[in-house]
């Protein structure tokens, strides 16, 4: 494959210049996730998480919501679901959920 040279600007005043030899390249170093926010198919650690995120139990929900907060962007597929246990009847859940939002959304 031909090498492409890239470059991507944000607000005409940074941009980012690449010069790669193959597309499987960029895609492997996951610089288009990094950009463009990454995979909307959840990993199966994802997928784990947001099974437990259903349980009956509040503290595996509680645990779910922690988990997938220390995951940061990779929990980004989670994020209805973290949404809709912000209305949780445990509160600790409810907070839980609140805190892996910020972490998973914001980055913090």
């Amino acid at each position: 494959m031909a090498a492409c040279l890239s470059e991507i600007c944000f607000g005409g005043t940074s941009c980012i210049h690449a010069d790669y030899d193959s597309t499987s390249e960029v895609l492997n170093m996951g610089i288009f996730d990094k950009i463009f926010g990454g995979s909307k198919e959840p990993t199966p650690r994802v997928q784990e998480l947001m099974a437990q995120m259903k349980s009956d139990d509040p503290a595996i929900r509680k645990a779910a919501c922690d988990a997938l907060g220390e995951l940061g962007d990779e929990a980004k597929p989670a994020t209805d679901l973290l949404e809709e246990l912000i209305q949780d009847q445990d509160g600790d859940v409810c907070n839980a959920a609140a805190d892996a939002i910020s972490k998973v959304v914001r980055g913090f």
